[in-house]
C-alpha cells in the first residue's frame, strides 16, 4: 500500500481531513482518531491499548478499540495503519497479515488508505525534531526487536532480530547485524 499525499496546497481549516489510524501489533491494537490538515496532526481521540489473543479476537477488540473513539469517529472511514517492521517486507505488507487487515477493513467498514511501519516513524520523527541525529532506536513487539542504526540524521541500517528469554543477548544480537 502507498501513502498518498494527505496535505493540499490550501491552508483553510475547512480542508482538514478526518482519518483512524489504528496501531496493530501481533497482541495489541489502539486507535486514534486524527486531523490532518497543513498546520499538522491533531490527535482527536484515542483509545486505550488493549490486548488480544488469537485470529478471532482482534476484531472484537479492534470494534471495542473504535467505539472509545467517540461520536466524532462515526462518520470517519478512512484509516492508516501502524504496523510493526515483522508485519512488512519490501514496501509491502506481509502474505501472512493481509488477509487481517482485510477482514479487519471489511467487517469493520473501513476504508484502508496505506499504512507507515512504526518503526520508521519514530525514526523519522527524531529526524524532523533533530536533522543530525545520531542513535540507535529499539523498538519491541511479542516476537520481534527492531533496532535502526541512524547517523547524522540518515537511517544506515535496520535490523530485526527474533525475541528470546534473553532481552540483552537479543539486543547485543541486533548491535552486532549492523557490522
Amino acid at each position: 500500500m502507498d501513502l498518498p499525499n494527505l496535505f493540499s496546497s490550501n491552508s483553510d481549516k475547512k480542508d482538514q481531513l478526518m482519518v483512524i489510524f489504528i496501531h496493530l501489533t501481533d497482541i495489541k491494537i489502539q486507535s486514534f482518531l486524527l486531523s490532518i490538515s497543513n498546520e499538522g496532526i491533531e490527535i482527536i481521540e484515542k483509545s486505550k491499548i488493549s490486548s488480544y489473543e488469537g485470529p478471532g479476537n482482534y476484531l472484537i477488540r479492534a470494534d471495542e478499540s473504535l467505539q472509545e473513539l467517540g461520536k466524532k469517529s462515526e462518520s470517519v472511514n478512512s484509516v492508516i495503519f501502524g504496523l510493526n517492521n515483522s508485519w512488512v517486507s519490501k514496501g509491502e505488507v506481509v502474505k501472512e497479515q493481509k488477509p487481517l487487515l482485510k477482514k479487519l477493513t471489511d467487517e469493520l467498514s473501513l476504508e484502508p488508505m496505506g499504512f507507515i511501519v512504526i518503526s520508521e516513524a519514530i525514526v523519522q520523527q527524531k529526524i524532523s525534531n533533530n536533522s543530525m541525529f545520531s542513535g540507535i532506536i529499539s523498538v519491541l513487539s511479542k516476537g520481534h526487536l527492531t533496532l535502526s542504526l541512524v547517523h547524522q540524521g540518515k537511517i544506515r541500517s535496520v535490523e530485526s532480530v527474533g525475541r528470546s528469554s534473553d532481552g540483552k543477548g537479543d539486543f547485543l544480537e541486533g548491535l552486532a547485524r549492523f557490522s
